[in-house]
């Protein structure tokens, strides 16, 4: 096959799985459309089986872990956390529609953040809107700001969704260190949606002189130190270099050595010994004279 040929498939089969996607029609899902169009580029030779292979062991792992973020968000929604964030945000705004504005942003971006913008828009939002029903205020500023907060909030954890989760793999970051970087990005990204939220439903938003309330239940204690526990288990696992989603290996994967396209060998490792009037090293193995100088490293 030609490679305007081989374009032009592949871009006919994206466009083909898109629309489906989009349209939905007869209410099929989008993998009905997906995987077809991924079974002919391999039956066409456009991607070759290995290929296929070395992606699925390179985003499986990363794909794995956000299906089971979504389903842990799923099993909050049932232990009634989602429920119980609604009646906080309720009690805390006093009834006011600029306080509860102000609250489900808040709550948004820490949902957002911790159990991805999945979770925000499937789980949070449907209980943000019966929040507004019961105090008699206003949806749409709310359901705006869960809309707008569930891709802003996102940019704070690498768990939060899964681009951060490909960035995080490729950047050899910690945990910790992805989150004190993204901090103040994710603050001011909040905030501002928070003004812009305010501004543009600021006539939706006028005070409310009822000021209904809503009784707030038991918290889940159970879910919620879970939740924590999660969240620190990130923290540490990371620290102490456990292989985590999308990385595969360990810290060996993003290493010098290996970016400079030397192998893998047990029982010693490569050390650097910088080559005179280069920028790069050549790389010794331990306990031996061999050494190895990466193409790209050589002096000209």
């Amino acid at each position: 096959m030609s490679d305007i040929a081989t374009e032009a498939l592949s871009v006919a089969v994206l466009a083909v799985a898109l629309l489906g996607a989009i349209v939905r029609p007869l209410g099929l899902s989008e993998a009905a459309f997906a995987l077809p169009g991924a079974l002919i580029l391999v039956v066409t030779r456009v991607v070759s089986w290995s290929q296929v292979g070395d992606i699925v062991r390179e985003l499986g792992p990363t794909v794995l872990f956000l299906a089971g973020i979504l389903l842990f968000g799923h099993l909050c929604a049932e232990a009634g956390v989602f429920d119980y964030l609604g009646a906080v945000a309720a009690r805390l705004s006093r009834g006011q529609a600029r306080r509860l504005l102000g609250t489900v942003v808040a709550i948004a971006a820490g949902v957002t953040a911790v159990l991805t913008l999945d979770a925000t828009v499937v789980l949070l939002t449907p209980v943000v809107l019966r929040t507004t029903q019961r105090l008699r205020v206003r949806s749409r500023p709310h359901l705006y700001a869960c809309a707008h907060l569930a891709n802003s909030g996102s940019l704070l954890l690498p768990v939060s969704n899964l681009t951060n989760l490909l960035a995080f793999a490729a950047t050899g970051l910690s945990f910790g260190r992805f989150t004190a970087l993204m901090a103040l990005p994710w603050t001011v990204a909040c905030l501002l949606d928070w003004r812009a939220l305010k501004w543009f439903f600021r006539a939706d938003l006028s005070p409310n002189s009822e000021g209904r309330t809503m009784a707030v239940p038991a918290a889940p204690r159970y879910p919620l130190m879970v939740l924590a526990g999660t969240i620190a288990g990130f923290i540490v696992t990371s620290a102490i270099d456990v292989p985590r989603p999308g990385r595969p290996g360990s810290a060996w994967s993003l290493s010098p050595a290996r970016r400079c396209g030397l192998d893998e060998r047990p029982g010693g490792g490569w050390s650097p010994r910088q080559v005179p009037g280069s920028r790069c090293s050549s790389w010794r193995w331990a306990g031996s004279s061999e050494e190895a100088t990466p193409a790209e490293c050589k002096t000209s």
